[in-house]
């Protein structure tokens, strides 16, 4: 058994009864350490995983570890040599899936070593074809621990993994059937349905229906019906309602008809990445594979410029996208600079819900606080959420004293509403106010909100500039965090509204904003032609153009690049790669 200890950044770890120090940050070396998975099993709901390893070096392996991504946390991984000789081994390691928990995440495999006394992280992956076909069958592969999904899966740049996640209604035996069956059907009649040129739009987790994806259809709808656009959404959302009036052409999440569609369909057009098309964090089977290989068109949920989002959206990363739809010039220059992006690969535009703005703000006496999700809160449970300076500067906010008499003084209502992300963290807030109300997002429309309310209190959540474009206040309310988002701009000189960073300053802001009938400061009115493209209502009509004038490059890979990226070539080229 490896023991495992961690202080300050050195791992130690008791070897065969050796003693032996390793820091953890990987050492750039010249040395070139080869590696292959040639098998996988799971017996008795352990993962077993043979190694085969090289080097033209010395080799000596160290441990086998997973990484929490993103994290510093690792676990050291029970693993036994089963050929060993200078410059060659072979290692088989095991792994007991509950030791993780049920924290929604991802965990990557490491292999520790020394090559010619240097020693080296290596990442586990490049898998031969039979391992490939095991972790992709979900039966054989899957974990369920309480109400959470574990399994391994072939990341994109073909390394293991480990994905947690929640259990959904799609985990079960019928709905593989359904998918093996929506092949099967589309490969008999494939030349029938790619004759249809079908596109598929959808919003976050294919749930929502208020977002740029849901205007821009409701434009081609009305304007271009010809299209063959189909906008996905699951039927007992509660935006379902709004598709009542184009139901020819909308399709029920993962129904049969929709998994076909997802095989036969160009290419999509959505305001979140292709992940949201199918289950929320499920990286194996047929399907998925076939959606990784289709072209996509980012309509964006919002501007460029309060949130770095390079390792989100960055080019040829899994949510990088092939058509970038923004809104304003100084965003060109982001993508280029940051994402890398061509300028054949970008539509200005502007967004597609902006066509339906329109300012209700007089006849409410209403606030709308919105923050963003934070990335290191990304599945923790409760207790640690309510730790976080997030959970306890926004609970103190809407249960100011101050603010209270504020808005009972002004009868003004205040509406609370958490990023989608975070969903299940909102029972954690309340506040004792009749005029604070703690909204569930989706229960209603954020654009809605946006328009009924006469200034907007965020942090770094995109929705400023809708609120920007219909020239209300805007509060960045930003807090001491450890891990304060970067941003693109800067937000001392170039914001588009007032920064503060206690909630007695949001407060002090919001009396001044209403004493002054909530009409915008001159510097913010000034910035707005210098960031839009366009002030006017044909976003919808822009975006529609540009996506017809790249369908070229938006063209479904051919029988060529698709035998390139199958599993078989991918693995035999893993075979000869070592």
């Amino acid at each position: 058994m490896v023991m495992l200890f961690y202080r300050m950044g050195i791992i130690r770890f008791n070897i065969i009864g050796k003693s032996v120090d390793l820091n953890m940050e990987e050492t750039n070396t010249n040395c070139t350490v080869k590696h292959q998975i040639s098998s996988f099993e799971r017996i008795k709901g352990r993962w077993y995983f043979t190694l085969n390893v090289k080097s033209e070096n010395e080799l000596i392996i160290k441990d086998v570890i997973l990484k929490k991504r993103k994290e510093d946390r690792i676990f050291s991984v029970n693993f036994f040599i089963l050929k060993d000789s200078q410059f060659k081994m072979k290692l088989s390691f095991e792994y007991n899936p509950s030791y993780l928990g049920d924290e929604s995440d991802y965990w990557d495999f490491y292999l520790e070593v020394s090559v010619s006394g240097k020693k080296k992280r290596v990442r586990i992956g490049n898998p031969s074809y039979f391992v490939i076909k095991k972790i992709n069958y979900r039966l054989h592969s899957s974990y369920f621990y309480g109400d959470s999904l574990i399994y391994p899966y072939i990341t994109v740049k073909n390394r293991l993994s480990i994905c947690i996640r929640h259990k959904t209604i799609y985990d079960n035996k019928v709905h593989l059937l359904k998918e093996k069956l929506a092949f099967i059907i589309y490969n008999m009649f494939k030349f029938y349905w790619d004759k249809k040129h079908i596109k598929l739009i959808y919003e976050k987790f294919s749930n929502t229906a208020q977002d740029n994806s849901y205007y821009l259809f409701k434009f081609c709808y009305g304007n271009h019906f010809k299209e063959n656009i189909f906008y996905v959404i699951n039927k007992h959302s509660n935006d379902a309602r709004f598709l009542d009036e184009f139901k020819d052409r909308t399709l029920d999440f993962l129904s049969l008809k929709h998994l076909i569609y997802l095989l036969a369909c160009d290419y999509f057009i959505s305001s979140e990445s292709k992940a949201h098309s199918y289950i929320w964090k499920e990286q194996r089977g047929l399907i998925k594979k076939d959606i990784g290989r289709k072209k996509h068109v980012f309509l964006q949920h919002g501007v460029l410029g309060l949130k770095k989002v390079d390792t989100v959206f960055k080019k040829g990363s899994p949510n990088g996208t092939n058509l970038f739809n923004v809104s304003a010039v100084h965003e060109i220059n982001i993508l280029k600079e940051h994402l890398k992006y061509k300028e054949n690969e970008i539509i200005l535009s502007g967004l597609p819900r902006w066509d339906y703005l329109v300012n209700k703000a007089k006849r409410h006496k209403q606030i709308l606080i919105l923050p963003t999700w934070r990335d290191y809160l990304d599945g923790v449970n409760s207790e640690d959420f309510k730790k976080s300076v997030f959970f306890t500067s926004y609970e103190k906010l809407i249960n100011s004293e101050e603010l209270h008499d504020f808005v009972a003084k002004n009868n003004l209502t205040i509406k609370f509403c958490i990023h989608p992300r975070m969903l299940k963290y909102l029972k954690n807030f309340s506040s004792s106010s009749e005029h604070i109300k703690v909204i569930q997002y989706g229960k209603e429309p954020i654009n809605k909100m946006m328009m009924d309310s006469s200034l907007l209190v965020t942090d770094f959540s995109s929705v400023a500039w809708d609120m920007f474009i219909q020239k209300k206040p805007i509060i960045f309310f930003h807090f001491r965090e450890e891990n304060n988002p970067d941003s693109y701009i800067d937000l001392d000189r170039e914001l588009i509204g007032d920064r503060c960073f206690s909630g007695k300053e949001v407060v002090q802001l919001l009396k001044f904003y209403a004493n002054n009938n909530f009409k915008e400061k001159y510097q913010y009115v000034q910035r707005r032609s210098q960031y839009f493209g366009y002030l006017d209502r044909h976003n919808s009509l822009r975006v529609y153009k540009g996506i017809k004038s790249h369908e070229k490059q938006l063209k479904k890979p051919n029988f060529l690049s698709k035998l390139i990226q199958s599993d078989f070539i991918q693995g035999m080229k893993n075979k000869f790669d070592i």
